[in-house]
């Protein structure tokens, strides 16, 4: 209290319960009628329940967060920050000179599948391609769902065009590969468009 000003600290230690207890320490001065300080001013408040409440307000906050930018069903990225990753790997395209290719992938006879089976064999499947998709890619490339069987793949700062053909013929592959679902295969394949900025566009609508 040298300072003359109010200091204010917080201190945990366990409860009779176990859980952790935050308890806050107030520090004032108190001056006398000649403004000096005659004394100090001292108070204590558990802040354990707000401190709680603040935390489980801020990890809904971040699961809305989450939710409104990725698909619920494969975890994956969705359109909207597909959209977005692919604006900011635009500009930094045009600020260093680089090449970005995106590549379109719309699955083959995953209608069928979802006509033949439940659903939930659907959903399996689309899991199990975001997986085989991400597993594929570089840490800096970006796959979204885009919705229903549709992915992209942001593929940014490639050499060549060639690049991004090489990684579409990957993707085709690994699509070729039967889905073993509640012990059933089911084979699907993939059509793949691609698009390379700048030649073919330079916005991301």
């Amino acid at each position: 209290m040298d300072t003359g000003q109010h200091v204010s600290v917080i201190h945990n230690h366990p409860g009779t319960d176990g859980e952790p207890r935050y308890v806050e320490l107030s520090a004032s001065p108190y001056y006398n009628n000649e403004g000096e300080i005659e004394g100090i001013i001292e108070s204590a408040r558990d802040i354990s329940s707000h401190l709680k409440l603040r935390d489980e307000l801020q990890r809904k906050k971040d699961h809305l967060e989450y939710l409104a930018h990725h698909d619920p069903l494969t975890g994956l990225p969705n359109r909207i920050m597909f959209a977005t990753h692919l604006g900011q790997s635009i500009k930094l395209a045009q600020r260093v000179g680089m090449q970005i290719a995106v590549l379109f992938v719309d699955l083959d006879k995953f209608k069928e599948i979802n006509d033949s089976y439940d659903h939930s064999v659907g959903d399996k499947v689309l899991i199990e391609v975001a997986a085989r998709l991400s597993r594929m890619l570089r840490e800096e490339d970006l796959v979204a769902r885009m919705g229903g069987d549709e992915f992209t793949i942001i593929l940014p700062d490639i050499r060549s065009v060639s690049d991004a053909g090489i990684v579409a013929n990957k993707v085709l592959e690994i699509l070729a590969d039967p889905c073993l679902v509640d012990e059933r295969q089911l084979h699907l394949g993939a059509s793949i468009g691609v698009c390379i900025y700048p030649q073919h566009g330079s916005t991301v609508l």
